[in-house]
């Protein structure tokens, strides 16, 4: 993230730091609030995160009184990068990233169809239509593709409406936990009177083959079939009771005709019975002993049942036998699936909020994907093979394509076997961000199209606490044990560790060039290696008995770190013996130090505040000119493009102005013939400048002079003669 320009001077022979009164950045409320990051893409602009989901984007020469701005509602940011003054990308403790304008955030958020409720199950008879139910006894039907801002009808008192089935678009029924159905149009709910069709006993599951035909199953491991329409009183059967004080409780069903329903139970056992002529079916072990949660049929002859550990088991309900379980969701408890056809089946994580879609006769190890980071999922409906639409706890809906899901905004990018904590981020360019997790393991991703990554494992079991890439092939991560791993995040393979920091709990990385690397330590050491042949660098303390948060280094030669007392060290990463800590007035933990050059630092702590820290910047930049050249000569209308650029000794973020005639890389003057003159100006943020000029010549074009031909059989008259004269 960090430009590298070598410069000759040393830090120990350089001004120091002169930095500002404490800047009120982020204290709205009681307190400051803990500022965790900051990254600065220009002198101009910085950006901080904090403990509460905020950015605070300020000017460091003139910051006045910035807004905090909610991108990530209550979680903790852990991490911030910004590619350029109008893009950055954070990452939170939850796994999620959020991309943002800081100049413009705006505020992402989910799709809202029941708020202050959760609800527990979803169906969809199309594309356009589905119905949720929630805990309150309401239903909410939307379109999925444009939710909007549906309004939820009370049609079971305050009941806790667990299951829903809608066999067609104009009518649905839904089972509570009072032992009672209600059947409804969901165009038009009103307010239907639920019938009790299995007094006592909790209703767990339904499932209708026909608008006439409807079968439930209970917490007493029973079933009861009834006419949606016309209920009546049916008569519960017990269809699950082998096991005596272990027997295990029904969760689920599906009925792929009027005389053939599946439930599956939390004991791993599927039963299959006639609910016409329920009598008393046998269950099945299907998948030995892990429970089942979930159970599609896409056709008489096929199930696929879902559970604990991530697994399914697809089966022929009438031979069920001993079928093998697959894993197709590390350690996620599955709690519903849906098959749209016997070759494509799309399941949902409880814990994970993660959907997962996969061939029940050919499932191999398919990769999940997070379609809802704020809860965990708790159904599924797909009306097609490209459509499913899920809900969560938190009264959201997610709707997505199960071949190609994508993902809603803030997207969760490392959720998978488990909720991982992110502790940095490091973004190259706008189009290419690299996360590490405490976990050790990397992911990368396109920040404006972020998906869901598949994470790769760096570092196993190391605890990665830092993240640097100086170009968009190579970055370096550092884990608390003091091992660097270096690797090409576009193909990371399986690199292997080195250890460059075995004195203490390395807390901090910056890589200013592809050859160079330091860390910090809680012990107030550094260590600078080279990522492609690490050896075995010895640290060297620059701040002792203290702990050294993550800094910057502007320069290979120029590195700047905070302490836990408030205190900066600026070192020279080649040679830093000789540093000398300096206090900051004001400031507490520095948790972080942003530099956009040598000579400009922004330090953030944990109350809330910032300090913009300068030193003195003799150094003027350079430019170089590569067209035109100097001396040239064109021709006239000829198509020259500009080519120059600006540098800066103290980082080429020091640079604040590279101006010429024309825009780098349009076309120069060659309209006029003559001689031309071309300048730049270059100014640094500390108002250092510089001017080039070269000249160059504009021609006519050429033309070819013609010989003038003489035509064969004439005569010339030689010079002087004229007519009239003779000779003699």
């Amino acid at each position: 993230m960090f430009a590298a320009v070598t410069c000759s001077s040393s830090v120990a022979e350089a001004d120091s730091f002169s930095w500002s009164g404490p800047i009120p950045l982020d204290t709205i409320g009681s307190g400051g609030k803990s500022l965790s990051r900051v990254a600065c893409p220009s002198g101009g602009q910085c950006t901080a995160i904090d403990f509460l989901g905020q950015e605070v984007t300020f000017n460091p020469t003139s910051p006045g009184s910035p807004t905090p701005v909610t991108l990530d509602v209550g979680n903790y940011f852990s991490g911030v990068a910004c590619a350029s003054t109008s893009q950055c990308t954070a990452v939170d403790v939850d796994g999620q990233e959020v991309t943002f304008d800081p100049t413009a955030p705006g505020n992402p958020s989910a799709h809202l169809v029941d708020d202050g409720y959760r609800p527990s199950s979803v169906a969809c008879p199309s594309s356009s239509q589905c119905t949720a139910v929630d805990n309150g006894g309401r239903e909410v039907t939307f379109d999925p593709a444009s939710p909007g801002s549906p309004t939820a009808a009370a049609i079971d008192g305050a009941n806790h409406l667990a299951d829903i089935a809608c066999p067609s678009a104009s009518q649905c029924t839904a089972v509570d936990h009072a032992g009672q159905e209600v059947t409804f149009d969901p165009a038009s709910p009103g307010s239907p009177t639920p019938a009790a069709v299995d007094a006592g006993k909790a209703l767990i599951a339904v499932d209708c083959p026909s608008t006439s035909q409807c079968t439930a199953v209970d917490s007493a491991r029973q079933e009861v079939t009834f006419n949606p329409i016309s209920p009546g009183s049916p008569s519960a059967v017990a269809i699950d009771s082998t096991g005596g004080l272990s027997a295990n409780n029904l969760a689920d069903i599906a009925c792929p005709s009027a005389t053939q329903c599946t439930a599956v139970d939390d004991g791993g056992r599927e039963v299959t019975f006639n609910p016409a002529a329920p009598g008393s079916p046998t269950p099945s072990a299907v998948n030995g002993p892990y429970s089942l949660a979930g159970v599609a049929c896409p056709s008489a002859g096929q199930c696929t049942a879902v559970g604990g550990f991530g697994r399914e088991v697809t089966f022929d309900p009438a031979a069920a036998g001993s079928p093998t379980p697959s894993t197709v969701d590390g350690s996620h408890t599955l709690v519903g699936v849906a098959c749209p056809s016997a070759t494509q089946c799309t399941a949902v994580s409880q814990n994970g909020g993660q959907e997962v879609t996969f061939n029940p006769t050919a499932p191999g190890s398919p990769t999940p994907v997070t379609v809802d980071s704020f809860d965990g999922l708790n159904d599924v409906s797909c009306p097609s093979t490209s459509q499913c639409t899920a809900v969560d706890g938190t009264g959201r809906e997610v709707t997505f394509n199960p071949k190609s899901p994508g993902n809603p905004t803030p997207v969760a990018i490392d959720t998978y076997p488990s909720w991982h904590v992110l502790a940095s981020v490091a973004c190259p360019s706008t189009s290419q961000c690299t996360a590490v997790d405490i976990d050790g393991r990397e992911l990368t991703f396109n920040p404006t199209a972020a998906g869901s990554p598949t994470p790769t494992a760096v570092d196993p079991g190391g605890y990665l606490v830092g993240v640097a890439c100086p170009t968009t092939s190579q970055c370096t991560t550092v884990d608390r044990s003091g091992l660097e791993v270096t690797f090409d995040p576009t193909a990371p393979g399986s690199p292997t560790p080195a250890p460059v920091d075995n004195t203490g709990n390395v807390t901090g990385l910056a890589c200013p060039t592809t050859r160079q690397c330091t860390v910090v330590d809680n012990l107030g050491n550094v260590a600078t290696f080279n990522p492609g042949a690490p050896g075995s660098p010895a640290p060297v303390a620059v701040d002792g008995g203290h702990v050294l948060y993550r800094g910057a280094c502007p320069t290979t030669n120029q590195c700047t770190s905070g302490d836990d007392s408030g205190r900066e060290v600026t070192f020279n990463p080649r040679a830093p013996g000789g540093a000398s800590p300096e206090t900051i007035t004001g400031a507490n933990f520095l948790l972080a130090i942003g530099c956009s050059s040598a000579t400009r630092c922004v330090a953030v702590d944990a109350a809330g505040k910032g300090f913009d820290g300068r030193r003195a910047d003799r150094s003027r930049p350079t430019i170089k000119i590569t067209t035109p050249v100097r001396g040239a000569r064109y021709t006239r209308g000829e198509k020259v493009e500009a080519d120059y650029s600006c540098f800066d000794p103290d980082g080429a973020l020091d640079v604040a102005s590279c101006r010429g005639p024309v825009p780098n890389g349009d076309s120069i003057d060659t309209a006029t013939v003559g001689r031309h003159t071309f300048t730049v100006h270059a100014s640094d943020w500390s108002g250092n400048r510089r001017t080039r000029t070269v000249h160059y010549t504009v021609e006519r074009k050429h033309h070819r002079k013609r010989r003038r031909r003489s035509h064969p059989g004439l005569w010339h008259a030689p010079p002087g003669w004229s007519a009239g004269r003779t000779s003699r």
